[in-house]
């Protein structure tokens, strides 16, 4: 059964294409995929409610070598501290993933321990250091844990991981 929203998308598509009588095939083609991707991004967002995330946990619960560093960080500037902290699922442990405060810098994901698993995004490539194509479990959610006072808010899901 095809979603409602692609319904409504691939009607408003083919009225486009009808209503269009330009010669000029490149900007037609180009101006029907632009309003095609508009009209199915909006009416799929307003359509579908979004699973609510679940409650952030609180700092008691977070592993002491976490909060300890966490303190460190709120003590630096926004520019020098990561953005945020996500609690992930990797091979079936609990993990932590920090995204850095700007460009080339790795983004590093730590066991529950402490220890450093990889860098599975950013860097000059943005793609990390290759240690974990996969560093989150297929299925599972992410949970922002932390973020700097002085960050905009961030999203539930963390830039940079691979999404099933």
């Amino acid at each position: 059964m095809v979603p409602d929203c692609m319904v409504h998308a691939r009607h408003c598509f083919i009225l486009l294409g009808r209503h269009m009588e330009s010669k000029n095939r490149a900007a037609r083609f180009a101006l029907t995929t632009v309003v095609f991707l508009v009209v199915l991004c909006g009416s799929c967002a307003e359509g579908e409610p979004r699973a609510s995330s679940p409650p952030e946990p609180s700092s008691a619960s977070l592993p002491g070598w976490l909060r300890a560093k966490i303190g460190q960080f709120e003590a630096l500037p926004a520019d020098r501290a990561p953005l945020g902290i996500w609690r992930i699922t990797h091979d079936g442990k609990p993990a932590f993933y920090l995204l850095s405060p700007c460009c080339d810098q790795y983004n590093p994901l730590f066991s529950a321990e402490g220890t450093e698993i990889c860098n599975p995004s950013g860097g000059f490539t943005g793609r990390g250091d290759g240690k974990c194509p996969e560093p989150m479990d297929r299925g599972t959610k992410a949970a922002l844990v932390w973020s700097h006072p002085a960050s905009t808010s961030l999203a539930d899901d963390p830039p940079g991981l691979m999404r099933n």
